[in-house]
This record gives structure tokens, C-alpha cells and sequence, in this order.
């Protein structure tokens, strides 16, 4: 849901006409991928959420220009398995890779440009694989656990690399000459790794076309201006999100260094010099938000500078001669949210762009702006402290195109707006107390394109107030800006060259007939958040509005929508109603939408759709129609519907109970690709009820709901479906004939049913069947030859009752089969060498059976398994068939609680993830780890350590994550952690520690989470502890006591972003319990508590943090107040995210924040430009008010609460009535002037 409104926006936005847009169509190798092309040349090729263990072989008898493999539990890439594909760029995102094959991209020698592995599991760079990549220009390994680099990992590469990124990786150190000899790199990113320092010859020898370096991230001390000098054509340098306090001071280089940018932003620079920039010889921009500056000194400037951005900084003071040497050069000057409460002196005779928002600044008059007001074109001097321009001071702005101020202005008239430049083409005058517009207010602005009159009063506004701004104005916000009830058609009409209107979050209760009718140009309509109760049919057409493309109007009091509603609008690409009152959708009310792509009805209470109630909507990908009140789902309601796309409808949570057919035509024309019913009460499917859909039918998900017993013929002669979900339902039996006409069927889930048995011959005609989950039931055992036709590759049968490992049933699918879960089972004995038949298999969980390993000699010969799970088995010690014989492609081993006494000793291996928890080891030795050098992942936890010695860890130099929680550890000194500078993940809570240090952690200076216990009496105090992990990002904290006392009792790390609370001691938090954290970006997670309330204080005295993420789960939360101030600045703090499932929440108007967080979330996100998630939306209808049966809190404000938007108790009856009474008679009177 969320990708495609993504993409219908962006096609909005870029103004593409979706009618022309082609869709992919499904592969010919998997249907569930798509590709551009039919073939032989597949052209582009989309596989994603969809599983792969490795790539189909198929896909290597066609060319295909571009892949792209995402979240597809990809483990592995074979050899050769795309030397026929020609590809030019490979994407493999989001999956599980950890390395290369040497021939993995044979064959791509000469046509493979792009190569794109981020977000993997990659733990060093595939050197073997890429170094005979001739035309390679582009290599993304972003996001994977590469810790280093080797001077021979780019070798053959020098040439032709113009990018690399290697961000969010696990670098430390960048040996000097792993960039050797690649001139032709033109972009290299770094970004958020653990490097503490870059050596002066880092680059030395060559990156001689170097443009742009990227450092975000790392943990400089300061820039590396002598490995800078070093490059030639240098011109970005980014350096955010450092420890860097001083820039050039005291230092000295051979080469002065010329830059077009430099980004300082988020850094510890407390002071600006004529020092600061003096081994520069230019930079253009300067980028130094967010650092804890305070004053800005004479002449700091001594480079030819054009922009400068300071916002964020916290400066009070700018001396006289701070920009002197900039007086002919500056064009841009950024110091918005600083403390200043002057107008600095800027004797800036080409500066153009200048913004003083949010600062303390009463008023700005003419002899502020003497030097550089002629010159100035936008000016941006908002905030709720800063009281405006004067009226004489807009006389000295005679070329300003954009302005934007809050100043109180009750009236806006021609004389409050005649000093103005008339070549202003945006206008911002947002929170400036406007009740009043009249008529020829902007008569000196006809150039005007973009008005934003956002968060005023306005009542009144005259019939030709835009008369004279009607050929200019392109773009009209009035969010929260009206107090009217009846859409202002009047005085807007005029506005024949309006593109964008948006008119969210007012009280607007009625659309007269008439009101778009001269918005010809009209593309984006946004009445999000208002009381529009009827829709007339004919509000708007292809007639008045022919590119119209987008109608937001969720968040209204729409009861239903009638025929004829939205007819005719060929350009309209996204249409949202969700989170109405609809009840009823009558036929037709959706009628020839040419390019209709998107359709949200989430959120409703739609108990009726009346056949063809969707008509001849050719292009539609996405139908939303969850979190209604359905009771029964009408497939005759879509007719002509899809014909030309791949058509998703959602019906989940609503109340299904029956799914019955009783057609009247034997045949429809919709074209429903997915149909989600998961998450009613369904228990009876009827044998036809499918009928519309079976030919076009390809994923349908029944899962959640209380099927009891599948209808033989349900599911006949649907030729197309490739996957069926009908898990977590209360299914028993199965017939034979049951999916024996699913003959493309790939991917069928029965997990989590009452399933005791499966008949021989269910899948006969399966030969497609790719992946086979029916763990969760109670089956005991398999019929031989139930996958005889198939080609499984993914079997899960874990949590069921076979009491034998199933070595015929398997022997079928020997060839295919790659992974394996038995979990949870009954086996007893296996015979490992009476599996070997499966030589493909990579992944095997025998995990909670009641396995017995025989120590005699056997083989465990499955040379391609990467991960072998014997956990929860009663193993006591590993037999040495085992032990010395691990196949050499063996990545992950788990032996949880195997009673195991010491630590294998395993013989030559790569493993990366090992798992010994839960058993009864008590000493570990540095020699058991001789032969695991290459771990990432170890864990110890719930065994019987007492100590963790200074050298044991000295071996593991890859280990990023160590789990110790749960043992008898009783201290943890200053060398507990030697030698374990690498590691990212550390899990030391639940020890029964009687002494810790407070230096515990400072050899981890790669450090970036830590999970641990809050240790009573043990004067922990993290901002201490800490001091040293400048990296750190998230503190996960279990409380033992009632609160945090003296736990963040100082100055923590910058980098820290996350903390998570949890326990059922934490009653209650101080108000200045997070007042020490330093980031601007913080993510807060409170679960398992019982935390009952929360005081705004809590955030308001998080100073720094501007932006924060709030999830409260499962405590025993009954109210919240307001997270964020009453007052806010612009853009000030914000809360970015709510979530409050699974608490005890007391719904009332002491919520009512929630509400208006809501509605003004879409317009303080920008959504129109940045395209925002709709989560924020999902977790607040699963947050349930205890007090209104569990209502979600959504619905309670849309029906049950009548609330003030600033959280005051509900409107007295009789004002409530009153306002009623003055609402109707303005608009009978409106109605009446219409008519007359």
C-alpha cells in the first residue's frame, strides 16, 4: 500500500501522465516477479517479498537490462548463475548475502555497470567476484558488516569505479593504500562507520578525480585537512555527525584546499576564528548546523564564501565585523533557530537569500536591512517570538520574490501589504492572527505564485481578494487557517490558474455545487481533516477540472457515497477517503477513471457496496477498503476494474463472517490480482463465491479468521494463483481435491492450524510449488510420496507431532529442496548419513525434537548447508563425526541449551554465528576460539559464567554482537572487554554483578548498542560509563527499581538516537530524567512497565532534541499528555511518531493532542514534497481506548469525543447547539444566494 501511494504521488508531482505509464507484467520464469518486457529480452525484472533462497536458475535463459532482488531471504548466489542474463545493473537488497562465490557474476565481464549489495550481510568486499568487472562504474555496499579493507579488494577496478559507498558498515581504520590507483573515482561515502582517524597518506597515490567525500557519521576528531590536500579535484566534503570542536586552528598543509562544499553540521564547534577557514583558499558553502556555537567572531571568514548555514547553533551574539570579508561574495546566509535577539549587522552587498527564523528578533526595521535589503529575494523571518517586518522596513525590500514572517495582522488589506515588493512570487504568512481578508489585499503582488495563509482565524474573506493575483497563483494553503463552515467558493473561483489547494484541517461542513468550477488547471485538492458530511456528485469533473490528480479528503464526516460521485476525472491519479463515516457506496459511484491508481477507504464503516459500485477503472493498483464494518464483501461491486494493472484489494479487519456467491451474470470483468481478507471472522467459504476471480486471481490471503473447513471445489480452476495464505485459522481436515486444480500455485501456507493429517495426493498437480509452511499444527507424521510432483524448496513443518524424520517423503524433492525446518517436533534418532540424498539443502533447524546424536562414525555430508540448528536437543557433547567434519560452507550454528559443559571445540570452519546460551557452560578459554576467528555473532547468555577474562576475547578481532545476559557473572572490571574493539552489540543484563566499573566499556569504541540492567546500588551512571563510546546510538535499559535516579546524570554521547525502557518495576520517570540527551533526532521505546501516566515536562526538557519517536507498549498507560510544547515554533520540536498499543488507555479529551497531532501531521512533514509513510496511521487504529470496549482511540475521536483541539473538556450542550443553529443558516442563506 505504502510503495504504490509512493508512486502515484511521484507521478503527480512530476506531472507524468499515468495513462501512458506501462505496467510490468508478470515474468515468465515467476509470475510473482514482473518484468518490462514479455521476452527473450526480459528488460527490467522486479522480484521482491518474494522468497528466494538463491536466484531461479530460469532466469539464466534470458537477457535481462536491469534486476532487482529485494527481501527475498537470499542466502546465496551461485556460480555462474547469471552468465546468460547480459546484465547492465544488479540490485540484491535487503537479503542475507555474507559473501560472493568467485564466479558469481561470471559471464557479466563486459555489460555489468551497476552493481548494487546493500543491506546484506556481506562481511568482507567480494573481490573474487568483482575484480573482472570491466565496465563496472557504480558499487553500493552500504549497510553490510564490512570491518576491513585490503589493499588488493578494488584490484582491477582502478580504471572504470566512479562510485563506491561502503556506509554503515564496520570500519575502524582505512588502511593507506587500499585506494591506490583508482583515478577514476569520483564519489566515495563512508558515512556512519566507527572511524576514529584518517592518516595523512590515507589517499596518497591516487583518487586524483576524487569530487565528493562523504565522513557522516564516524568518530573524526578533526578533519583530515593533510589527506584532503592530497586530492586534486576535490569539491564536497561532508564531515556531519562528528566529535570535530575546531576546523583548521593551529594546524598547517603543503596545498591550501578549494572546495564548492563543506558540511560540518552536527558537530561539537563551539567557536568561529579568523583562524577557522585559513587553509582554505575557497569553499562556497558551509555547512555548520547544529553546532553548539554561541558567539560568531570578527572576520572568521577568510575564504571567497557564497553560502553559509548555521541553524540550530544556539548563537546569542554576531559581532559587527563578522562577515566583512564576505561583503561582496555572500549570497546565502542561514542563522534560523539561534538566540539571537538583534538583527545582526550584514554588510552584504550580494546576499540573497537570508533567513532569521525562529530567533528572538522583536522586529526588523529599515536600518537592519540598509546594506543588503536591495539585493535580498527571499527572506524567511517566521517564528513565535519574532514579532515581523515593520511597514516601512518592506520598502527596503524592492526585489524580494519570497517572503516569509508571522506578524499579528487581524486585518489584511491593500494597505497592509502595499509596501511589499511586487515581484514577490511566494508569500508565507503563517500564524499572523488573520481573521480578516479583503477585497484587493494582494493588488500590488500579480506576480504572486504561492500563498501560504496556514494556522490563522479567518472568517471573513471578500469575493475579489484574489482577483488580482488570478492568472499568477499557482499553489493556496490555508491548513488550519479558516473558521468557516461553508468552502469559500466565492472568493476563490477567480483563481483560474491554481494548481495546488490545499484546505485541510478547518471546520469546512459544506461544498456548494459550484465550488471548483474554475479550477481548470487544478492537479492537487487536499480537504483532509474538515466536516464535510455529503459529497455533491458533481463537485468535481473532467469538464471544470480535466488534471486533476489528486483528492485527498479522508478525515471528514462523509456518511456515504452516492452514484456518480467521482465520474469522469481522466487525469485523477490518488484519491483518499479513508477515515470517514461511510456506510453505504451505491453503484457507480466510481465510474471511468481513466488513471485512477490508488483508492483509500481504510477506516470507515462501510457495511454496503453495491454492485458495479466500481466501474471501468482500467489503470487501479490499490483498493483499500480495511478497518470497515463488512459483514459480507461483494465481488460484483468491480466491474472493468484493473484490466490494465495489477489490482491489490484490502479487506482485512473488517467483520466477514460468510463468504457466499449469488451471482447474477456469470461473468465479470474485474481483474483483482491480490485479495486480502485476513483478520475477520470468516468461517464459511462457498464453493462459487470466487468465481469472478478465478482467472485473474494470483494471491489471496485468508489468514486470521476461523475457517473450520476448506469447500472441495472453493479454489477449482484458478489457474493463476501463485500464493494462498489461509493460516492462523481453526482448519481440521483437508481434502484430496481440495487444490488439485492450483496448478500454478507456488507458495501455500496452512501454518498454525488444527491440521492433523495431509492426504497423499493433495499435491499432485502441484508441479509449481515452490514453498510449503505448515508448522503450528499437529501432524505426525508424512505420506511418502505427498511431494512427489512438486519442486519444494522451502519446507517448514516445525511444531508438529512427527515423531520420524521424513527421509521418503523428502527423497522426491531431494534436488530442490534448500530449506528444512523439523523444530518442535517428536524425532528421536536420525541418521545423518541417510540425508546426504539432500545435497542442495542450505538451511536445517532439528531445534526442541528429542534428538540422540550416536557417537559413531557418521557423515554429515550436505556440502551447501549454511545453517544447522540442533538447540533444545539433550546433546551433552558433540560427537567428533560432527565436530571435526562441519562442511566448509557452515555459516550458522546453534547449540542452545544442549547441555553442553564446554565450548565445542570445532575443527576448521567458517562459522559466523554461533549459539551456546542456555547451556551449562562455566569458563571459556581464548584456544576455544582458536578456530572461530571469523564469528560475528556469539552467544553465551543463561549459562553458568562467573568470570570474563581480559584475554579470552583476543581471537575474535570480527565479533560484532556478544550475548552474556543471564549468567552468574559476578564482576565486570575495566579489562572484562579487552580486546574487542570491533564490537557493535553487547547484552549483559540479568548478571548477578556484586561490582562493575564505571570504565567497563571504554576499550568498545565501535560500540552502538547496549543492552543491560539499571543495577540498583551499584551507582551506575551511563553518561560516565559512556564517555568513551562517542558511536554509541541505542541504550536499552531493564529497570530494577521504580525510576532512573542517577542514571543519565550527565552529558551523553551525541550519536545516542534510541533508548528503550522495559521491566515492571518503572513506575514513574523524573522530569529531567532525559534532559542530558544531546542528540536532535531521538527514538523513546517504553514497554513492559507500569508506567500509568507520563508529564509533559518529561519533553520539554529534552533541550536538544528536536524531532522524537515515541513507542509506548503493552504498560499500564492510562493518559499522556502533550508531547510537544502548546506553543510551537516553526518548525520547532515534533513528534515524528506515535505508537500505543497493548496499553490501558481512559480515552478523553485530555487525548485530544492526539487528535490534532493528526491533523497537522501531513502539513508539518511536507508530505506533498517528502511523500510520508502512512504507519503513523496503522498504529493508532490498533491503539484501544479500555474505557469504550476497547474501541480504537481513531474511532473514538471521529464518533465518540467532542473535543476542543487544545485538549479542554467538551462543548457545553448548549453552545454546541447554538453553533448548530448559526452553521445552518449560513448555509440555507448560501443556498438561497446560489439559487437565486
Amino acid at each position: 500500500m505504502k510503495f504504490f501511494d509512493k508512486i502515484c504521488l511521484l507521478l503527480f508531482l512530476t506531472n507524468v501522465d499515468s495513462r501512458l505509464k506501462e505496467q510490468h507484467r508478470p515474468c515468465s520464469f515467476n509470475p510473482l516477479c514482473t518484468c518490462s518486457n514479455g521476452g527473450p529480452d526480459l528488460g527490467s525484472v522486479c522480484c521482491h517479498n518474494i522468497p528466494f533462497m538463491t536466484v531461479p536458475s530460469q532466469i539464466n535463459n534470458s537477457a535481462i537490462y536491469i534486476m532487482s532482488l529485494k527481501e527475498n531471504k537470499l542466502r546465496f548466489l551461485e556460480d555462474n548463475s547469471l552468465n546468460g542474463t547480459g546484465l547492465w545493473k544488479l540490485q540484491i537488497n535487503n537479503n542475507l548475502l555474507t559473501d560472493l562465490p568467485s564466479n558469481a557474476l561470471a559471464g557479466l565481464e563486459k555489460t555489468l555497470s551497476i552493481l548494487d549489495l546493500s543491506k546484506n550481510n556481506l562481511v568482507r568486499i567480494p573481490r573474487e567476484a568483482i575484480q573482472n568487472l570491466e565496465k563496472l562504474s557504480n558499487l553500493n555496499l552500504a549497510g553490510n558488516k564490512i570491518a576491513f579493507l585490503n589493499s588488493d579488494d578494488f584490484r582491477n577496478l582502478g580504471k572504470t569505479l566512479k562510485h563506491l559507498d561502503l556506509s554503515e558498515n564496520a570500519l575502524m581504520h582505512v588502511q593507506n593504500d587500499v585506494f591506490r590507483n583508482m583515478i577514476s573515482l569520483e564519489v566515495l561515502n563512508l558515512a556512519y562507520n566507527a572511524i576514529i582517524s584518517i592518516d595523512d597518506i590515507t589517499f596518497h597515490g591516487g583518487l586524483n578525480n576524487l569530487k565528493h567525500i562523504i565522513l557522516t557519521g564516524n568518530q573524526l576528531h578533526q578533519i583530515p585537512l593533510n589527506a584532503l590536500a592530497n586530492f586534486r579535484n576535490i569539491k564536497i566534503v561532508n564531515l556531519n555527525e562528528n566529535l570535530i570542536s575546531s576546523i583548521s586552528e593551529g594546524r598547517e598543509i603543503r596545498n591550501r584546499i578549494h572546495l564548492d562544499e563543506l558540511h560540518l553540521e552536527h558537530n561539537l564547534i563551539k567557536e568561529l576564528t579568523a583562524e577557522s577557514f585559513r587553509l582554505f583558499s575557497q569553499v562556497d558553502r558551509i555547512f555548520l548546523k547544529g553546532n553548539p556555537l554561541s558567539i560568531v567572531n570578527d572576520t572568521f571568514l577568510t575564504t571567497n564564501t557564497t553560502e553559509i548555514y548555521m541553524p540550530y547553533c544556539s548563537i546569542s551574539v554576531i559581532t559587527n565585523n563578522a562577515f566583512l570579508s564576505s561583503t561582496h561574495t555572500l549570497q546565502v546566509l542561514d542563522l534560523s533557530h539561534n538566540h539571537l535577539k538583534e538583527f545582526p549587522v550584514l554588510p552584504l552587498t550580494r546576499l540573497t537569500k537570508l533567513s532569521l527564523a525562529g530567533n528572538l528578533i522583536k522586529e526588523v526595521v529599515p536600518e537592519d536591512i540598509k546594506y543588503c535589503g536591495n539585493s535580498l529575494k527571499y527572506l524567511d523571518i517566521r517564528g513565535t517570538k519574532m514579532n515581523g517586518l515593520s511597514e516601512e522596513s518592506m520598502k527596503y525590500l524592492p526585489n524580494v520574490r519570497e517572503l516569509s514572517f508571522n506578524k499579528h495582522y487581524p486585518v489584511i488589506n491593500a494597505e497592509t501589504l502595499q509596501n511589499i515588493s511586487p515581484s514577490m512570487e511566494k508569500l508565507y504568512m503563517v500564524r499572523c492572527s488573520i481573521k480578516i481578508i479583503e477585497n484587493g489585499a494582494f493588488n500590488r503582488l500579480s506576480g504572486l505564485k504561492s500563498l501560504d495563509l496556514s494556522y490563522n482565524s479567518i472568517s471573513k474573506i471578500g469575493n475579489t481578494t484574489f482577483k488580482d493575483i488570478r492568472h499568477s497563483l499557482e499553489k493556496l494553503i490555508l491548513h488550519s487557517a479558516l473558521k468557516i463552515s461553508i468552502f469559500p467558493y466565492k472568493a476563490l473561483n477567480s483563481l483560474s490558474k491554481l494548481e495546488y489547494l490545499d484546505i485541510s484541517s478547518n471546520h469546512i461542513q459544506y461544498l456548494p455545487y459550484n465550488s471548483f468550477i474554475s479550477f481548470q488547471n487544478l492537479r492537487h485538492l487536499n480537504l483532509n481533516h474538515n466536516e464535510l458530511k455529503d459529497i455533491d456528485s458533481n463537485f468535481v469533473n473532467d469538464i471544470h477540472n480535466p488534471n486533476l490528480a489528486e483528492i485527498k479528503m479522508a478525515f471528514n464526516k462523509i456518511t456515504s457515497l452516492k452514484s456518480y460521485t467521482f465520474r469522469n476525472l481522466r487525469s485523477l491519479i490518488h484519491l483518499q477517503l479513508n477515515d470517514n463515516l461511510i456506510e453505504y457506496i451505491r453503484k457507480s459511484a466510481f465510474l471511468d477513471l481513466d488513471s485512477i491508481m490508488v483508492i483509500r477507504l481504510e477506516g470507515n464503516s462501510i457495511q454496503t457496496i453495491d454492485n458495479e459500485a466500481f466501474q471501468n477503472l482500467p489503470n487501479i493498483q490499490v483498493i483499500n477498503l480495511a478497518y470497515n464494518k463488512l459483514s459480507s464483501f461483494n465481488l460484483e461491486a468491480f466491474n472493468q476494474v484493473g484490466r490494465l494493472s495489477t489490482l491489490r484489494i484490502d479487506v482485512d479487519h473488517n467483520n466477514i463472517q460468510n463468504l457466499t456467491g449469488n451471482y447474477t451474470v456469470t461473468h465479470t470483468s474485474s481483474n483483482i490480482k491480490h485479495l486480502n481478507f485476513s483478520h475477520n471472522n470468516i468461517s464459511y467459504l462457498d464453493s462459487n463465491y470466487l468465481d469472478p476471480i478465478r482467472l485473474s486471481i494470483t494471491i489471496l490471503d485468508l489468514s486470521y479468521n476461523r475457517l473450520e473447513n476448506l469447500t472441495t471445489l472453493a479454489f477449482t480452476n484458478m489457474a493463476h494463483l501463485q500464493t494462498l495464505i489461509l493460516s492462523n485459522n481453526m482448519i481440521s481436515t483437508i481434502n484430496e481435491d481440495e487444490f488439485k486444480d492450483l496448478r500454478s500455485i507456488q507458495v501455500l501456507d496452512l501454518s498454525k492450524n488444527n491440521l492433523n493429517y495431509l492426504p497423499e495426493n493433495l499435491f499432485e498437480k502441484q508441479k509449481q510449488l515452490r514453498i510449503f509452511l505448515l508448522h503450528h499444527n499437529d501432524v505426525d507424521e508424512l505420506p511418502e510420496d505427498i511431494f512427489k510432483a512438486t519442486v519444494l524448496e522451502q519446507i517448514d513443518l516445525s511444531f508438529n507431532n512427527l515423531g520420524e524424520f521424513p527421509y521418503y517423503s523428502l527423497f522426491h524433492i531431494k534436488d530442490s529442496l534448500q530449506f528444512l525446518n523439523l523444530a518442535g517436533n517428536q524425532i528421536e534418532a536420525l541418521n545423518f548419513s541417510s540425508i546426504m540424498f539432500l545435497q542442495n539443502l542450505r538451511f536445517l533447524s532439528l531445534s526442541q525434537n528429542r534428538l540422540f546424536l550416536p557417537s559413531s562414525a557418521e557423515e554429515l555430508h550436505l556440502p551447501k548447508l549454511i545453517t544447522l540448528d540442533l538447540s533444545y536437543n539433550v546433546i551433552e557433547e558433540l560427537p567428533a563425526w560432527i565436530v571435526n567434519h562441519l562442511p566448509l560452507s557452515l555459516e550458522e550454528l546453534n547449540l542452545a541449551n544442549t547441555s553442553l559443559k564446554t565450548v565445542p571445540a570445532l575443527g576448521s570452519c567458517n562459522i559466523l554465528i554461533l549459539n551456546l546460551s542456555s547451556n551449562s557452560i562455566q569458563t571459556v578459554e581464548q584456544e576455544e576460539f582458536e578456530q572461530l576467528k571469523k564469528l560475528q555473532m556469539l552467544d553465551l547468555s543463561n549459562n553458568l559464567l562467573i568470570n570474563t577474562y581480559n584475554n579470552v576475547w583476543s581471537n575474535l578481532q570480527h565479533l560484532k554482537t556478544l550475548y552474556l545476559q543471564k549468567n552468574p557473572i559476578k564482576k565486570l572490571l575495566n579489562n572484562s572487554f579487552m580486546n574487542m574493539e570491533r564490537l557493535q552489540e553487547l547484552f549483559i543484563k540479568n548478571l548477578n554483578l556484586q561490582e562493575i566499573d564505571q570504565e567497563i566499556f571504554h576499550e568498545l569504541t565501535a560500540l552502538k548498542k547496549i543492552e543491560m540492567d539499571t543495577y540498583p546500588n551499584k551507582n551506575i551512571d551511563l553518561s560516565q560509563m559512556l564517555r568513551n563510546n562517542q558511536g554509541i546510538q541505542e541504550i536499552h535499559l531493564h529497570v530494577q527499581d521504580n525510576g532512573l535516579d542517577g542514571i543519565l546524570n550527565g552529558e551523553l554521547p551525541k550519536s545516542l538516537k534510541s533508548i528503550v525502557l522495559e521491566g515492571g518495576n518503572l513506575r514513574h520517570l523524573d522530569e529531567s530524567i532525559f534532559s542530558y540527551i544531546q542528540s536532535q533526532t531521538l527514538k523513546l521505546n517504553i514497554r513492559n512497565s507500569n508506567i500509568t501516566k507520563l508529564s509533559q515536562k518529561v519533553f520539554q526538557n529534552m533541550k536538544e532534541v528536536k524531532n522524537i519517536t515515541v513507542e509506548f507498549i503493552n504498560n499500564k498507560l492510562q493518559t499522556l499528555e502533550k508531547l510537544y510544547a502548546v506553543e510551537k515554533e516553526v518548525p520547532g520540536k515534533y513528534l515524528k511518531h506515535l505508537k500505543l498499543t497493548e496499553n490501558q488507555l481512559d480515552c478523553n479529551c485530555e487525548l485530544s493532542w492526539i487528535w490534532e497531532w493528526l491533523n497537522e501531521y501531513e502539513y508539518e512533514n511536507k508530505c506533498e514534497e517528502n511523500l510520508c509513510e502512512d504507519t503513523y496511521l496503522h498504529d493508532l487504529r490498533e491503539t484501544k481506548c479500555v474505557n469504550m470496549n476497547n474501541r480504537s482511540i481513531i474511532n473514538a475521536f471521529k464518533t465518540d469525543l467532542q473535543c476542543f483541539s487544545n485538549g479542554t473538556p467538551a462543548e457545553a450542550p448548549t453552545r454546541i447547539l447554538l453553533h448548530f443553529f448559526i452553521s445552518t443558516a449560513l448555509m440555507l442563506f448560501y443556498i438561497h444566494v446560489v439559487v437565486v
